[in-house]
């Protein structure tokens, strides 16, 4: 990204979308909280996290600490 836009002034946002091999969602909360407490303990400055929660099966709305998701 500093690559592309090297200013200060610039705000970096990094939008995930994770596809989890898990058929039907069911652990999806839990690997969602293995993936903040990753970001707790690895911050990534300079840049917003923003993953896409799609909503399935056993869809929960989550939300993280070191990161910002949109729920479906």
């Amino acid at each position: 990204m500093d690559a592309y836009n090297g200013r200060a002034n610039v705000t970096r946002i990094a939008f995930v979308v994770v596809n989890f091999d898990d058929l039907f969602a069911e652990y999806t909360e839990e690997y969602y909280k293995q993936i903040d407490r990753h970001l707790a303990d690895n911050p990534v400055p300079g840049i917003k996290v923003v993953f896409y929660n799609e909503k399935t099966c056993f869809h929960k709305s989550i939300a993280m600490t070191s990161a910002t998701v949109v729920n479906e």
